[in-house]
């Protein structure tokens, strides 16, 4: 993409002949790539020349021809084409991931189209040029994302997102089931199949036994679906499906698989994801970032820059709820900072003060939350020997708890710098049996109890107990299954709106976005 300027005009002399071959030459690696553009053996690096053809014409693409037939691309252009797509994914991510919102209301409120309005018409209004700044910006972020694995899946979620959301705003039936017709072939999921197999409608079968075994799977599977004479479907090897679809969801018959409409995008797009974390992976086997001393200079300082920006999308990160101020161990119940905990953690430190113990997953989940706010080892072991004092000696406690708290903190064992649990870790925990206290209030908690905690509770605006109505906001919540949102309308009852809407995904997103409120406010007074 980045390379010495090349004339794309032909010369007809025999003198010129030569220099022809040249430009040609350069023109076939535009690609950021060295000695390993001839490797047979590397699918996306071949001989692309101006002969080759591919489909500029749709935004909808799985991007399996690089945009190299086309003009050149500055250095200015290579980063901004980066940058943007990098804040075009962070966006959408941010969407997703923290706003907890569904492909359909990513699309209805129309942040799609406004995100898409704000990074790739930004070059113009003219639809090809959006287009080629989508292929230039999704190549270069290929050559970001390679630091670890964790970055590379990272990236796949993200332009697994993006595809998703593409597909879903097309209106155009026809041109959805052409889509999914033209990239299965690209895709090569159906080798050996015949093509004019590959793609049928149910009205076209003329196996009986097969046509009764469809209507019966996907009519009468309670799983929401309907097959008609006009569905299209797409027929697959098993060996094809087996580790990216749950068999059970699907219909299998003398070792094919048969997805009606409503499945295949969702096969195509697992498939792209897991090409292109592939394709990744051959990047990095076949070093295609060690560029010439000449490309290098240039395009490695920006490469880096991408990557810094690309590395606060972590799946949580430390960085984010960064917390500069330590702990004490005999600060922990201090109402200034106890005030701050989430309910959950709330829950854990009145029984472990009752009951002077915590079961394991307990002190698992306090333990790891309470590091990342600022508790170091040494006050940790402080906090947990005072608190397990009644129940246990010093002898017992360092015998039996202390290695494992340190294992917490990474200095034992595996010695891994363990990450305090989010929601969605908490939540796909067991519910607490007897004597355990783990998990999330909003989800374990009966009606009465949960109201009653409620009741006693003071909303921030008014400074009065929470009214019933803001009781039964939370209340349905629970009931609902959405104990994150339950756990977010809390919040904003007694602290304050959270910012952009957020959603509490996350205990110590809680504790940092609560201290925040407090110190604006004893910065006000």
């Amino acid at each position: 993409m980045i390379r010495q300027s090349v004339k794309r005009k032909h010369q007809s002399s025999s003198n010129n002949a030569t220099n022809s071959t040249t430009v040609d030459n350069n023109y076939a690696k535009t690609l950021i790539v060295n000695s390993t553009a001839n490797d047979p053996n590397f699918p996306l690096i071949r001989q692309y020349t101006r002969e080759t053809n591919a489909d500029y014409s749709n935004l909808l693409t799985l991007y399996t021809m690089p945009p190299v037939q086309h003009s050149e691309l500055t250095l200015q252009e290579f980063e901004t084409f980066g940058l943007d797509r990098l804040k075009f994914l962070m966006e959408l991510y941010h969407l997703q991931s923290n706003l907890n919102l569904k492909l359909k209301e990513i699309l209805e409120m129309n942040h799609y189209s406004q995100l898409m309005n704000k990074y790739l018409k930004s070059s113009g209004n003219n639809l090809k040029d959006m287009i080629l700044k989508d292929y230039y910006g999704h190549y270069i972020l290929r050559l970001v994302f390679l630091k670890d694995e964790e970055n590379m899946d990272l990236l796949c979620s993200m332009e697994l997102l993006l595809l998703k959301l593409k597909f879903q705003s097309i209106k155009n039936k026809e041109d959805k089931l052409k889509f999914l017709k033209d990239n299965a072939k690209i895709m090569d999921i159906n080798q050996d199949i015949d093509e004019d197999n590959l793609m049928t409608n149910l009205s076209e079968i003329n196996d009986e036994a097969l046509l009764g075994k469809i209507n019966k799977f996907y009519n009468n599977n309670g799983l929401n679906t309907v097959v008609h004479e006009d569905t299209p479907i797409l027929k697959l090897k098993f060996n094809k499906i087996i580790d990216i679809l749950p068999s059970r969801s699907v219909l299998l018959y003398k070792g094919y698989v048969y997805l009606p409409e409503h499945m295949q995008f969702n096969y195509l797009s697992q498939m792209y994801s897991k090409h292109l974390k592939q394709e990744l992976i051959r990047i990095v086997k076949y070093k295609m970032v060690n560029l010439s001393t000449n490309e290098s200079d240039r395009l490695i300082p920006i490469i880096n820059h991408l990557n810094n920006n690309g590395s606060v999308l972590n799946s949580y990160s430390s960085k984010e709820f960064e917390n500069t101020d330590s702990l004490t161990h005999n600060q922990i119940y201090n109402p200034e900072v106890y005030n701050n905990f989430p309910l959950c953690m709330q829950n854990l430190l009145t029984n472990l003060k009752t009951h002077s113990h915590l079961k394991y997953t307990g002190r698992q989940q306090l333990s790891i939350f309470l590091k990342e706010c600022g508790l170091n080892i040494e006050e940790a072991l402080k906090f947990w020997q005072i608190s397990f004092q009644k129940k246990y000696s010093m002898d017992d406690f360092n015998k039996n708890y202390k290695y494992n708290f340190r294992h917490n903190y990474g200095l034992e064992g595996s010695r891994i710098n363990f990450k305090p649990w989010d929601c969605n870790q908490i939540l796909n925990k067991d519910p607490p049996s007897n004597d355990m206290y783990h998990g999330c209030p909003f989800r374990d908690w009966n009606k009465n109890k949960l109201v009653d905690y409620l009741s006693k509770a003071k909303n921030v605006y008014t400074n009065d107990n929470l009214t019933k109505f803001d009781i039964n906001t939370i209340v349905d919540l629970k009931n609902q299954k959405d104990y994150m949102m339950a756990c977010t309308r809390y919040f904003e009852f007694t602290k304050d709106v959270l910012p952009h809407n957020e959603m509490i995904t996350h205990p110590n997103l809680y504790y940092q976005r609560s201290k925040t409120i407090q110190s604006n406010k004893s910065g006000k007074e």
